[in-house]
């Protein structure tokens, strides 16, 4: 469940009923909040030399005595915790290493201030304190990645970060990096292969219950088999297939791929028609604490609740996380191959180039892969900046010039996400985790009523896939080289061979088509009007052309529609707080 609780600057804990879990240590107690579940138990357990029946949140207060406000580098899992040692008046607020475990902050004059649900942190009086940037560089990135929330007193807790706090202020503690990960060689690509198989099964032991209904939610791509299959493998209990289809529209119609997965996985697959549950069918029932698409899709997330449910699934396994670690396409330039120039030999650089150049599909000019395969990539990470394969795209017309001049200039400031890592490659690895881990729950509604949980997101696998030599996961016409090796035989020939996933809006245009009152929703007294964002009269005719398929960029359309939605929430959420407040039901520590 959630947490939330303040410290005051006296050092006093207050926290919500239910949410404490007091563990007695050899000298003094240490009081722990928690929520998600700790990895790799029987190693943890054995390092700490506890018993291996405690429960997650008395193994985070033993790593606590033991490695005190490090414990995030040797604590895997999924998870956010707050540790309280009442007796020296410090604490510390972390996460998992991958940042998965969502974690909101607050010092100020009144103490310190924390949550896993930004919600939890709202007063009437902060939510006026808008942070501009952050919605800037949200329509700039369709994400925000920094520490900024959409209000300028709350911060967010960044991968690989913990927070450390006493009565006289807070400091930030670095953890766990993606540079950390030690380099992996074997003598035969085989071993590589062998080895993967071995840690996609260890994610699959640590990620999923002992007991209960485990589904998968299957998309039809490449990441959401690997875990179906690796899950079948494992015989984990009530598995079964939970899919999205598109009957009524064949080109994103993902139901050929998704059937033969569960075939081959010989486990019960259940559908929901995606006409029954189109995004922009219902509006927003809850707020919720950052502006996402997500906000579209109360109809689907009504019924996916409800049929999870009515079959007592208690968790959800899915494929997020694959495309960052799993050696995707790099399209047409992989900037990985300016990596030679950073570890001292340029000529391995020029060989791979060279390569690549030789084995693309679409032949190209030696200036062509010079300039973005060396020369890009070499700038941007010797200036901090983040690592682009190709300029972003422009700003639809619609968007006004002052706010699309104030994008451009945050994306030409946009830095490294992740600490710097040695090479380019590693960089765009550690970046991409990142901006994945901070956009899992943006925006999710609170108990859905089951538990969410990403395999391929375990830190070994993780650590893994970090340390393989490129050639080894990438080949210039093959994608997930190791991927797509290593699981021959394991997934359908038909998904293991699968060059290309469907992509589009047609359930965004469609719902939007059918839907007048989201029209009125966006359009009727536009607060990123107020911002000056747009005018009302360029944004009333955005909304008119998306509801008919042109949006002029799908991602600019639909982060500024999350952001109206959100902005509207927001007003609402004050007039109700205000008219109901009551304070917290928070209790003192004794």
């Amino acid at each position: 469940m959630d947490f939330r609780g303040e410290l005051s600057p006296s050092g006093r804990l207050s926290t919500n009923r239910d949410a404490e879990t007091r563990v007695a240590g050899p000298a003094s107690a240490v009081q722990v909040l928690f929520k998600g579940y700790v990895s790799d138990r029987p190693a943890l357990t054995a390092k700490l030399g506890v018993d291996h029946a405690l429960d997650d949140s008395q193994l985070i207060a033993a790593a606590y005595r033991a490695w005190g406000e490090a414990l995030q580098i040797h604590v895997s899992g999924a998870y956010a915790a707050l540790c309280f040692d009442p007796i020296a008046r410090t604490a510390v607020l972390t996460h998992d290493a991958l940042g998965v475990g969502a974690a909101f902050y607050r010092v100020d004059a009144n103490g310190f201030a924390f949550a896993t649900n930004l919600i939890d942190l709202l007063t009437v009086e902060n939510t006026s304190e808008l942070d501009d940037r952050y919605f800037t560089a949200y329509m700039a990135n369709g994400y925000v990645c920094s520490e900024s929330t959409p209000f300028r007193s709350i911060k967010r807790l960044l991968p690989g970060n913990s927070l450390s706090w006493t009565p006289k202020g807070a400091r930030a503690v670095r953890g766990w990096r993606v540079a950390d990960a030690p380099p992996v060689r074997y003598a035969r690509p085989q071993d590589y292969q062998d080895a993967f198989n071995a840690l996609l099964s260890g994610a699959i032991a640590s990620t999923t219950p002992a007991s209960g209904n485990t589904w998968v939610a299957l998309s039809g791509g490449l990441d959401s088999a690997t875990v179906a299959c690796a899950a079948a493998r494992a015989e984990v209990g009530g598995l079964a297939g939970y899919s999205l289809i598109y009957p009524d529209y064949e080109p994103a119609d993902e139901s050929r791929w998704m059937r033969a997965t569960t075939e081959h996985c010989a486990i019960p697959w259940r559908t929901i028609d995606a006409k029954t549950a189109l995004p922009f069918s219902v509006l927003p029932e809850e707020f919720v604490g950052e502006p996402s698409p997500f906000q579209f899709h109360g109809a689907l997330r009504l019924a996916r609740a409800e049929t999870l449910k009515s079959y007592g699934v208690t968790h959800l396994l899915t494929g997020d996380g694959g495309d960052a670690i799993l050696a995707t396409s790099p399209g047409a330039s992989p900037t990985h191959l300016a990596d030679g120039v950073f570890r001292g030999r340029p000529g391995d650089t020029l060989t791979a180039i060279n390569r690549w150049r030789k084995l693309a599909e679409e032949p190209r000019p030696w200036a062509y892969w010079m300039r973005h395969t060396l020369i890009r990539p070499t700038v941007q990470h010797l200036l901090g900046r983040s690592i682009r394969a190709q300029p972003p795209l422009a700003p639809p017309p619609w968007v006004s010039r002052d706010f699309s001049e104030a994008m451009w200039r945050s994306v030409r400031r946009s830095h490294r996400l992740a600490a710097r890592c040695d090479t380019p490659g590693h960089q765009v690895i550690a970046d991409t985790l990142w901006c994945v881990a901070l956009s899992l729950d943006r925006g999710q509604a609170r108990d859905p009523g089951y538990e969410t949980r990403y395999p391929l997101l375990h830190r070994p696998l993780v650590e893994f896939m970090c340390g393989v030599p490129w050639e080894e996961k990438l080949h210039p016409q093959c994608d997930r080289y190791l991927q797509r090796r290593a699981l021959r035989g394991v997934l359908p020939e038909l998904v293991r061979r699968r060059a290309y996933k469907t992509v589009g809006t047609w359930g965004f245009v469609e719902g939007l088509r059918r839907s007048p009152m989201w029209f009125e929703h966006l359009c009727d007294q536009s607060q990123i009007v107020d911002r000056g964002m747009t005018t009302a009269e360029d944004w009333r005719r955005a909304v008119t052309q998306a509801s008919l398929g042109q949006t002029h960029g799908d991602r600019y359309f639909l982060t500024a529609a999350a952001i109206e939605s959100w902005l509207k929430g927001l007003t609402a959420w004050r007039s109700a707080a205000a008219a109901t407040f009551r304070p917290k039901d928070l209790r003192r520590g004794d």
